[in-house]
């Protein structure tokens, strides 16, 4: 979808208030006053707003807008929050700017809308008030638009047709049914999958897309899921096997938009910038996969990649990046299976781990290890196993990269492996990884 990607650009020459920002969207130029965006105007201009959340487009003018967290006027809060939000026809002669917001009352209670600009040939984004309300997201709203024509889809899976308007099934999962009818959440079909430990769906597109980190992953899901569920989605180039991947836990599922309490279908959206923190280099996909572990009877349905509407960025005090080196000596390592070692402790409550890679390097002195894996846990859940790795020569290095797969609240990463009679040699095993803070139930001073 890069060539239909949102582009936009700034330009100022002078810091005089009553100078116009030129804003350049879709190939189309606007003016805003730059006391709008300098910090003048006192309803704007506090300080550490944020929002995590979203906006997907949905039909007409018509937009599912969530928030997960947000931070305003220097009040934290975590209420999840969820509303249909439509917008008016735009004007009969000029466009207009509108944000998405959300508004705190004096309860702590959030409310998600949009403020509709004033049109002009020349308009302005709307003020908000930075003591009560946050942006999540604004759009151009043109003249006489009826319908969004701005944010583009490719669509993967919503009718099960296929090629053209959508991708092709690869792969199902034992029992999948791609034509269920009972309860879709958009058109007539859904797709449908029982209780499984661990099964993958994927679909597969005729031509490659370039990847764009500013585009986001759509899709209905619907299902109680269970704390120890795990939805795993890869990006393949399907021509090199490469892949991007993105691992969700129970846990984490809210920062996506979905509420774990609830039965009823609901959207979730994923930044492809999630999909590669770290210095991507995978150009080009054409398969999806997802891979379902542990999970109850699910539906999906209306899975597509939304591109060209501005969405919010993550906090970036939130994660805090790490890393850790810990040297196993022969005896640590013969007797890892029985005695695993605590890599990195558990973080107290409200604190969960993302674990983003693993190295591991072999010092081989004297002879190899009878067992073959080294492997890195949390619980009864294997993160990583490198295989064929103790039974190696010296200096031989593994690695891998997890990208942020997320533990349960409040838990610790092991090394681990099967215990071996033989061996001499120590191994460094060097492990990156964020400590997320997760939110109170109740709004605190930041």
């Amino acid at each position: 979808m890069a060539d239909q990607k949102l582009t936009e650009r700034v330009e100022a020459t002078n810091s005089n208030s009553d100078d116009l920002i030129h804003i350049v969207r879709h190939n189309d130029s606007y003016k805003m006053k730059a006391s709008l965006i300098s910090g003048s105007n006192q309803s704007e201009q506090i300080t550490g707003n944020y929002t995590l959340g979203g906006v997907v487009y949905r039909q007409d003018l018509k937009y599912t807008v969530w928030v997960n967290e947000c931070s305003i006027n220097g009040i934290f809060y975590n209420n999840y929050t969820v509303a249909t939000v439509t917008l008016s026809p735009g004007d009969a002669t000029n466009p207009r700017f509108d944000r998405f917001i959300v508004t705190v009352d004096d309860s702590g209670v959030l409310t998600l809308s949009a403020i509709e600009g004033v049109p002009s040939e020349n308009p302005l984004l709307p003020n908000i008030n930075g003591v009560v309300q946050a942006e999540i997201s604004f759009r151009l709203t043109a003249a006489n638009e009826t319908a969004d024509t701005t944010t583009t889809s490719d669509l993967i899976y919503d009718e099960n047709t296929g090629t053209p308007n959508e991708w092709n099934n690869t792969t199902l999962t034992t029992g999948g049914n791609l034509n269920y009818d009972a309860d879709p959440y958009n058109g007539t079909k859904s797709f449908n999958t029982p209780a499984t430990v661990s099964d993958s769906v994927s679909w597969t597109k005729a031509s490659k897309e370039r990847f764009n980190g500013n585009d986001n992953l759509v899709f209905a899901l619907k299902g109680i899921l269970i704390t120890k569920s795990i939805i795993q989605i890869k990006l393949i180039n399907s021509s090199s096997q490469n892949y991007y991947l993105r691992t969700i836990r129970y846990s984490g599922l809210s920062s996506y938009g979905f509420d774990v309490s609830l039965s009823t279908w609901q959207l979730v959206q994923i930044q492809l910038s999630d999909f590669a923190p770290n210095n991507p280099n995978l150009i080009e996909y054409d398969r999806i996969e997802f891979t379902l572990i542990d999970t109850p009877v699910l539906d999906m349905d209306w899975i597509q990649i939304q591109g060209g509407l501005s969405q919010p960025k993550r906090n970036p005090v939130t994660d805090i990046l790490q890393k850790t080196r810990i040297t196993l000596t022969s005896a640590q390592i013969r007797a890892i299976g029985t005695t695993p070692i605590v890599a990195i402790p558990a973080q107290g409550v409200n604190t969960i781990i993302k674990v983003i890679s693993v190295v591991a390097k072999l010092n081989y002195y004297f002879s190899a290890y009878a067992n073959n894996d080294l492997k890195i846990t949390s619980g009864s859940l294997t993160l990583s196993s490198i295989s064929s790795f103790l039974n190696n020569g010296s200096n031989i290095v593994k690695s891998g990269t997890l990208d942020g797969i997320e533990l349960s609240e409040n838990t610790e990463v092991k090394l681990d492996g099967i215990d071996s009679a033989t061996g001499l040699g120590t191994v460094d095993v060097y492990i990156t990884y964020e400590v997320v803070m997760l939110s109170n139930s109740n709004p605190i001073n930041m």
